[in-house]
């Protein structure tokens, strides 16, 4: 199994990058804001709640970590983007994305980029 590639979005804010580093230190850390079982990543329990009835469509998970809501989404069918900041979290991500199968990982478009430097693009401009 390859790596799957992780596309960042260009920062140009000196500033951004410490944050970046920041965050990416921190991703190498092990989260216990939500737990989940080892090799899963956490899912909101709000999103779960709030998206179980919905018809597949298209997400933009924003500050995705470890991708436990992108790949919950991807598993009931909805197109995602997940943007992080953290190269690391994003790895991660993708790496749970791919053992849960092509029909999962898929579904799933990586991003790392800082969004509080620069907005994403708008709706019709494809990553």
């Amino acid at each position: 199994m390859g790596r799957t590639a992780i596309a960042p979005i260009a920062t140009a804010v000196p500033e951004s990058r410490v944050r970046m580093a920041s965050w990416t230190r921190r991703s190498g850390k092990t989260c216990t804001a939500r737990a989940a079982p080892r090799g899963a990543a956490a899912r909101t329990p709000q999103l779960v709640t709030e998206a179980a009835g919905l018809t597949p469509g298209t997400a933009l998970d924003v500050g995705c970590g470890e991708g436990g809501d992108a790949m919950w989404l991807a598993e009931r069918g909805w197109q995602v983007t997940a943007v992080d900041i953290s190269a690391t979290a994003l790895q991660r991500a993708a790496t749970l994305a791919a053992q849960a199968g092509p029909d999962v990982s898929g579904r799933i478009t990586w991003r790392q980029a800082d969004l509080t430097s620069k907005a994403p693009p708008a709706r019709q401009t494809i990553w």
